[in-house]
């Protein structure tokens, strides 16, 4: 991270509580304190969210292939 803001890099760091990344990231997104082998699947409510508004801020529909499967279904 410190190489990536030495180059201008701009940081989006989501980190748990016990870190405190505000030095080596412009902006933090804090999750709450979990066990570590959940806190992977507690992080990814908060990228997605910040992908689906980033896609939708540059104009891109978030829905491209329409009507694309998101689940498999096997018979």
């Amino acid at each position: 991270m410190v190489e990536v803001k030495s180059r201008d890099g701009s940081i989006i760091a989501v980190a748990t509580n016990n870190f405190n990344v505000d030095d080596c990231s412009k902006y933090q997104i804090y999750i709450p304190n979990i066990i570590d082998l959940f806190a992977s699947s507690i992080a990814i409510i908060p990228l997605q969210l910040l992908a689906y508004y980033i896609s939708v801020a540059k104009g891109i529909d978030p829905d491209k292939p329409r009507n694309l499967a998101k689940s498999v279904t096997v018979e």
